[in-house]
């Protein structure tokens, strides 16, 4: 059996004998569901999305290149490859269908061998694209491995106004010296994990883990005025999702984890950096450094969340937080205000 035989290909044309014919071509091969007009295959795409579609331009109501258009401007449905199976035959229309979005051009009456032999390169590149993007999605966060991979970060950076939140795990050094690395690295993961879990429900995007720290901003690379708002929800939440991670140390009978977490807002410059090699997103820019310096604050004032005045007063939303004398930091001329989480 073949590897692709698990896909699923849609097949849209408003033709009885067009459909059967495609499906004496495919079925034997793939999962083949049929759509007889543009805008019921649009719902059922919208519901079950398909790893590939083939589309007939001359429909009633809803032609082709509408239906074509309207996924292409769906982020649910735009990455899946469409084959325009049509009898339009002019280079025009290929053009068009082409510029559209599509991936291939079949005319009709078409070749039942050329049709399987063109489906099964075009699912085979879709597999491919999708285990690579998966595969990079492990290592940084899907929308930001999308967005390097469609090529849409600019590598010159942009401005953005950003919230930073900095996690990490406090006398996390004297843990790892005393316990094997197989179990540092279990603990750490677990902790990552959950974490991250958190951060990415309210919008943010880790950037980076650095030992046993989390680096996440709120607000880029995708736009969102209540950034600061959802950054401070994401660290009160990360404290009760700590608090369940330690119940399930206790029951193993393993040391529980404390962590400090320091929030901070303001501009900075967001995009791609590295080398032709190896690139990564990142920030950069003052507001880093201070989300860093928040963090560090913890252990000074024994506080697991932190939020600096330039967050805490765009925050729209009642929270009980204290506000604590201002102090110092390395690499800052100016004493930093912020408030405690209770």
């Amino acid at each position: 059996m073949s590897d692709l035989s698990k896909m699923r290909i849609m097949v849209v044309d408003d033709m009885k004998a067009n459909i059967d014919i495609l499906l004496a071509t495919l079925a034997a091969d793939y999962k083949v569901s049929v759509a007889m007009d543009g805008v019921s295959a649009l719902e059922d795409i919208k519901k079950n999305p398909p790893d590939l579609i083939l589309l007939d331009i001359m429909m009633p109501e809803m032609n082709g290149y509408e239906v074509c258009q309207k996924l292409k401007s769906d982020p649910g449905t735009k990455n899946i490859p469409i084959i325009f199976v049509t009898a339009k035959s002019d280079e025009s229309d290929e053009t068009k269908g082409l510029e559209l979005g599509a991936v291939d051009y079949i005319t009709k009456p078409f070749s039942p061998p050329i049709v399987r032999a063109r489906v099964k390169t075009h699912l085979t590149l879709e597999k491919i694209r999708k285990k690579v993007e998966d595969a990079f999605g492990r290592h940084v966060h899907p929308s930001v491995a999308e967005l390097i991979l469609s090529g849409r970060l600019n590598t010159r950076g942009t401005m953005e106004n950003v919230t930073l939140l900095f996690s990490d795990i406090r006398n996390f050094t004297g843990f790892a010296e005393q316990n094997h690395p197989k179990q540092v690295f279990a603990r750490i993961n677990d902790y990552y994990a959950s974490m991250t879990q958190v951060i990415q429900k309210f919008g943010g995007v880790v950037l980076q883990y650095v030992g046993d720290e989390i680096e996440a901003v709120f607000g880029a690379p995708f736009p969102d005025e209540q950034h600061p708002e959802k950054a401070v929800q994401a660290a009160l939440m990360m404290r009760l999702a700590l608090k369940k991670l330690n119940l399930k140390f206790q029951e193993s009978g393993q040391t529980q984890l404390n962590h400090g977490i320091g929030i901070h807002t303001g501009p900075a410059l967001a995009g791609v950096v590295g080398s032709k090699e190896r690139q990564t997103y990142c920030l950069v820019g003052d507001t880093v450094n201070v989300a860093s310096r928040v963090a560090d604050l913890c252990k000074r004032f024994k506080a697991d969340i932190l939020i600096s005045k330039q967050t805490h007063d765009k925050l729209i939303h009642y929270y009980k937080l204290i506000e604590q004398p201002p102090v110092m930091v390395k690499g800052r001329s100016e004493k930093l205000i912020v408030y405690q989480a209770n």
